[in-house]
């Protein structure tokens, strides 16, 4: 999530920072909070607790909910490219520091851990050694996927600088050109295992994603004169999402055949050119319309990787949406019941999890700004060990490892 974690810089980057307005700020709220009712869709609303919701009577009533369900669960993955656009629009122009990637996984294991020890303590899950160590090492078991795809996307950014800036304007182009081919045609028109066998998959489509905030800074579309082909990607692109649903759900409503209705979430998906649309459109508008630093939001946006940490633990998602909220009784509601709860209850989760990260950075922040040191120190002395020539001084000099303040 593109510098997701702030940590304490030095005078020169404090500047920096400072001249980051906090429209880019919000639009990180907002895309986390698209996640979150995402979530509350997928997993709680139109989840597996549920039944087959495209069939039998549970349709036949509720065709409408299941619609707008629907309809709004592009949203999600719209938030995760706009994570990774913002990633690329600001790192392609920054420096790799070693020391931010170990800060960042303190968090991810502390509440992969939390999370743990609460699915234990709830006894609703049969809980063994392997999934144990899965939630011990979660970044090498892929327990939170993104996470997982970002830190190898983030440790490949200064090779990817590199790339991106030996490159000519006319081979950028061809580059994006290759990789949307690779991660947003072939997986759309040919689907999962052909794309695979191309080589598309979450770490790829970063890659690609990265790039297009590359382009983006270098065209400087964040100048306020891309206004209108920011709000033309954004609404034009959610607009023809929504048609395609409405209109699978009509002819599964006609035919009777449910097989059609499962796939209204076709362009919802990794690598949709509607989904990638509204995330450029989304950033363009955001990003042409500055805002005076605001400390609030500033200060919240920092708080929104622990609120994905939280609320897709493995564990704690199904205790939200199902055991403690029971989003699945509500496509069986009214429209507007269904809209408030799922929303409502969005809310509720996303404020929830970032009042829970506030009150961890007031007691824990240095003693994991201590932790993530000592980290550092004892890399540098494993470092320091296997001296035999420059090799090993280039690599801490590349990426690095010096330790935070």
């Amino acid at each position: 999530m593109g510098t997701i974690l702030r940590l304490k810089r030095s005078p020169k980057e404090s500047i920096l920072k400072k001249k980051r307005s906090s429209n880019i700020e919000l639009l990180r709220i907002l895309a986390m909070f698209f996640i979150v009712l995402h979530h509350a869709i997928v997993h709680g609303v139109l989840g597996e607790y549920v039944g087959n919701i495209y069939s039998g009577t549970i349709f036949t009533n509720h065709w409408v909910n299941i619609t707008i369900a629907n309809i709004l669960v592009i949203v999600g993955k719209t938030g995760v490219e706009i994570f990774v656009i913002i990633t690329g629009y600001f790192m392609i122009t920054s420096r790799f520091k070693g020391n931010k990637l170990i800060k960042l996984w303190i968090p991810i294991w502390i509440y992969s851990v939390l999370g743990l020890v609460i699915g234990i303590l709830s006894g609703k899950f049969n809980i063994g050694i392997i999934a144990i160590v899965k939630s011990v090492f979660p970044i090498t078991f892929v327990d939170y996927w993104f996470m997982t795809a970002y830190i190898v996307l983030y440790c490949a950014i200064p090779f990817l600088n590199i790339l991106w800036k030996s490159i000519n304007s006319k081979m950028k182009q061809y580059l994006l050109l290759f990789l949307f081919v690779i991660d947003v045609i072939i997986p759309t028109l040919l689907g999962g295992p052909v794309a695979e066998y191309f080589a598309s998959n979450e770490a790829s489509q970063f890659l690609f994603l990265y790039f297009v905030g590359a382009f983006l800074r270098e065209k400087d579309v964040l100048n306020g004169a891309y206004k209108l082909l920011g709000k033309i990607l954004f609404c034009g692109s959610w607009a023809l999402y929504a048609l395609l649903v409405v209109g699978f759900m009509f002819v599964t409503k006609q035919t009777g055949n449910s097989l059609i209705a499962t796939h209204a979430q076709h362009f919802a998906k990794d690598g949709s050119p509607l989904v990638l649309g509204m995330a450029v459109g989304l950033f363009i508008i955001f990003g042409g319309h500055p805002i005076k630093s605001n400390a609030f939001i500033n200060r919240m946006s920092t708080s929104m990787f622990a609120v994905y940490l939280i609320h897709d633990n493995q564990y704690l998602r199904v205790l939200i949406w199902h055991d403690w909220f029971h989003l699945d009784r509500l496509v069986q509601t009214t429209v507007w019941q269904m809209l408030v709860g799922v929303i409502g209850l969005s809310v509720l989760v996303f404020v929830t999890a970032t009042i829970i990260d506030v009150i961890r950075e007031a007691f824990f922040n240095r003693i994991e700004i201590k932790a993530s040191n000592e980290i550092i120190i004892l890399l540098r002395k494993l470092f320091s060990i296997l001296r035999r020539n420059k090799l090993v001084d280039n690599i801490i000099s590349f990426f690095d490892l010096r330790t935070n303040g």
